[in-house]
C-alpha cells in the first residue's frame, strides 16, 4: 500500500500535467491574438451562451461555426472549452 506522500505526489503530478496543457492553451491563443482582441469559432451542437470569467462579458455563440471577438483577457480561459477553437484574423 503506497504511503500518503506517494499518493500526494502522484496528485500533484496530475495537476502539474492539467496545468500545463492550460498554460499551452493560453499561450497559443495570446500568439493567435497578437494582432487585435482573440477570436473563436463555435463547433460545437446547438447554441453556446458563456460569460467572460474576467471580463464578464457576454458571449452568444448562436450556431455551429459562428466567430466571435472576445476580450482579451478572457481568452485564455475560453482557449479551455472544448468546443471552442481559437482562429487566426484575416491578413488584409
Amino acid at each position: 500500500m503506497p504511503c500518503q506522500a506517494t499518493r500526494r505526489s502522484a496528485s500533484a503530478r496530475s495537476t502539474e500535467k492539467k496545468k500545463s496543457k492550460s498554460d499551452d492553451d493560453a499561450r497559443a491563443v495570446l500568439q493567435i491574438v497578437d494582432d487585435g482582441p482573440p477570436r473563436f469559432q463555435y463547433v460545437g451542437d446547438g447554441a453556446l451562451t458563456l460569460i467572460g470569467p474576467r471580463s464578464g462579458r457576454r458571449y452568444r455563440f448562436d450556431r455551429p461555426g459562428a466567430v466571435l471577438e472576445t476580450d482579451r483577457e478572457d481568452g485564455p480561459a475560453l482557449a479551455g472549452v472544448s468546443v471552442l477553437r481559437a482562429v487566426a484574423r484575416q491578413r488584409e
